[in-house]
């Protein structure tokens, strides 16, 4: 993540014609070009699929892998899973997986919530 941020704060620069050496903070750059990070944009698309997946029937196969448990022994410390990464964001959000699911299950419900500034 730190490299894809890395690109686009050079490529804004770019389009502001400024350079590091201009010693301008990346929020300021953001602000000038009124362009949210692509962290958040990656975020919320994720939380948004999420929600999508858990209104799903039980059978559909993207509701299977969501809820499979890979089997076997790993050999370096175990890399952080994609419902890890989900419970984080919605622990920064304020909703832990369980009240996420619930929230889910309503599209309007859970579109007001991810459209909310998180907390």
């Amino acid at each position: 993540m730190s490299r894809i941020t890395a690109a686009e704060m050079r490529f804004l620069r770019r389009i502001l014609g400024k350079t590091r050496r201009d010693r301008i903070r990346n929020e300021r750059i953001r602000e000038e070009l009124q362009i949210p990070s692509v962290k958040s944009v990656i975020e919320h698309r994720q939380l948004r699929w999420y929600g999508h997946v858990c209104r799903m029937e039980e059978d559909r196969v993207p509701r299977k892998f969501l809820e499979a448990r890979p089997t076997g022994r790993p050999r370096d410390r175990p890399k952080r899973s994609y419902m890890e990464h989900i419970q984080r964001l919605g622990l920064e959000r304020g909703k832990t997986l369980a009240q996420m699911k619930m929230l889910a299950r309503d599209r309007d419900v859970w579109t007001k919530w991810l459209e909310a500034p998180p907390h």
